[in-house]
């Protein structure tokens, strides 16, 4: 009798675990592979926002015609559209199609992990080539050609530094 006894008792606990116990399972979550710096992402935002807007928004400078008006004048011109909507349509095209033809892993990543893209993992896209790279290092490229146009072209030569600080310098130092 104390067999059966025993035996009661445990199919009872069993039952009753099984019973108490959830019906449903939950898989583990998958530690993050190749973590990221949220700080360094927010500046890396900022700092090329910065630096393309500065090319973008910065007035054409030049040395106006001494005959009309004597001194350095600053405006807004349709002129400086083309070097912008060249880089933002490259810009868009790195994002795009040759990203997805080159599809080179994140750093800390492999191929599989990629594929796979298990949420929050680091991994779930493929990173180069970078996007944020290529516009912050285009945006200095986009400001001296509108530098060079706006000194040679428009100025006969004579160096604004206003020009120089804006289409230069402050895109230059903020893709560091």
């Amino acid at each position: 009798m104390k067999g059966r006894t025993s035996t009661l008792v445990v199919a009872g606990a069993l039952a009753i675990g099984a019973v108490v116990v959830p019906s449903s399972a939950f898989a583990q979550a998958v530690p993050q592979i190749a973590p990221r710096d949220s700080t360094w992402e927010i500046i890396s935002d900022i700092t090329l926002g910065i630096g393309v807007g500065t090319v973008s928004l910065m007035p054409r400078i030049y040395y106006s015609d001494p005959e009309a008006t004597v001194g350095w004048k600053a405006r807004w011109h349709i002129s400086v559209l083309a070097p912008i909507l060249l880089l933002t349509t490259t810009t868009f095209i790195i994002d795009g199609p040759i990203k997805n033809a080159i599809q080179s892993n994140r750093p800390g990543c492999n191929l599989d992990e990629t594929n796979v893209r298990f949420p929050d993992s680091g991994c779930e896209s493929f990173g180069g080539p970078s996007t944020h790279s290529f516009a912050a290092w285009a945006a200095p490229g986009a400001g001296l050609g509108i530098f060079i146009a706006d000194t040679f072209i428009h100025s006969d030569g004579k160096v604004h530094a206003g020009s120089i600080i804006g289409n230069i310098v402050v895109p230059t130092s903020l893709r560091w």
